[in-house]
């Protein structure tokens, strides 16, 4: 992956965002897991994760970093199925299990975040205090405490705080998550 300059990966985080928020419905938000689901037997993982990127939104759980990295898979890179995730050599029902770790979320994010803008995101959407992150105090657990009632508010709170902020997290800056989405919102 090319190196961005600074004004790129200020856009890349912006766009990224916006994406995640114009495709909360098409995921399927949970905590406690980064990308994790099924996808069919006959990918092997050489394939572009591009041209899977809908049964992939469809078929698997995502975090907030898994929301993030699909929509920068859309967005941005061609990266091979096996780039992004562990994938099961056997196969079950016509499927095959898939699953994200951190670290693998990480380098493809840090072309355009940076790991303290990704701890707080993760500290907030997971809801975890300090105890339990990097993260230098607790303002990112608190700003996701506001939204504990739903992941995909949380999320979508999240990533529009990205883009108000020109791209950066500020969890200390209160956003009012649209209502709206409670009704639409598949948890």
């Amino acid at each position: 992956m090319a190196r961005r300059t600074k004004d790129e990966r200020r856009q890349m985080r912006i766009d990224v965002a916006n994406d995640v928020l114009k495709h909360l419905h098409a995921l399927q938000i949970s905590t406690g897991t980064y990308v994790m689901g099924k996808i069919p037997a006959t990918l092997t993982g050489d394939e572009d994760a591009q041209e899977h990127l809908p049964i992939i939104r469809k078929e698997c759980r995502v975090c907030a970093k898994g929301a993030m990295v699909l929509s920068y898979i859309g967005l941005y890179d061609k990266l091979r199925l096996n780039d992004i995730f562990d994938i099961d050599d056997e196969s079950y029902e016509g499927k095959r299990l898939v699953d994200a770790e951190d670290g693998q979320l990480c380098e493809i994010l840090e072309t355009g975040f940076d790991k303290d803008d990704l701890n707080k995101i993760e500290a907030a959407f997971e809801l975890w205090t300090t105890a339990e992150t990097i993260c230098d105090d607790n303002a990112p657990y608190h700003f996701g405490k506001q939204y504990d009632y739903n992941p995909v508010i949380r999320l979508q709170a999240i990533m529009q705080n990205v883009v108000d902020n020109n791209g950066d997290f500020h969890p200390e800056v209160v956003y009012v998550a649209h209502p709206e989405l409670l009704e639409e919102a598949t948890v």
